[in-house]
């Protein structure tokens, strides 16, 4: 057997290589070991070494959201075999090439892909930044308001909003920081608050 002219030292009915590159030319040469011939040996015809091209990818779905919001990474690999390609991607995030994330923190996904001819795997990564939430909380006083002291003022302890939406429970609202509000009637009422801050995240 010659690659490239080159004798390979194997003699047998079969050659093979994990050396073989795009473009090489492998012959085999026929010898017989009878007597009187008119022609001892014989070339094959030449076989010619066509190499898949590496795999390439190239990973898509970086954003920035709020906490949570949902984003779509993609995968779009070349290359190989031509396909079909399986992925694998960090953080449980999938096996498929386009997936869907809920990250809670910022975030690095990254998805490694393969194909049936054991062509070496390729990476790459998205990073999905994820701002801080304005973590919604309030505390209000007197903490026992009463007929006597129907005054309560609501103070807000959230996380660096810009807006807020305070609903008192007996249908008066009001958009300022810490309002006072006065109850009407004695009762049980459900307050809450809805901020949202520079990065449009709300809570």
């Amino acid at each position: 057997w010659y690659v490239n002219g080159i004798d390979q030292g194997v003699n047998g009915v079969s050659f093979s290589s994990s050396t073989l590159v795009q473009g090489d030319v492998i012959t085999a040469m026929l010898t017989s070991s009878e007597t009187c011939l008119t022609q001892p040996t014989a070339i094959s015809n030449m076989i010619l070494i066509n190499v898949f091209p590496p795999l390439n990818l190239i990973a898509s779905g970086s954003a920035t959201i709020c906490p949570y919001e949902p984003v779509t990474l993609n995968a779009l690999p070349g290359g190989g075999d031509g396909g079909p390609y399986y992925y694998d991607w960090t953080q449980n995030a999938g096996n498929t090439a386009t997936v869907i994330v809920t990250p809670g923190v910022t975030t690095q996904y990254n998805v490694t892909v393969t194909d049936n001819c054991n062509s070496t795997p390729v990476s790459d990564s998205v990073i999905v930044i994820v701002n801080p939430s304005p973590d919604a909380n309030l505390t209000y006083r007197p903490l026992e308001p009463s007929t006597l002291a129907p005054d309560v003022i609501f103070q807000d302890l959230s996380f660096n909003p810009i807006t807020w939406q305070w609903s008192f429970g007996d249908g008066d609202s009001s958009n300022i920081q810490n309002p006072p509000h006065t109850y009407a009637q004695p009762g049980e009422y459900d307050v809450t608050l809805v901020v949202t801050n520079i990065f449009g995240c709300i809570d």
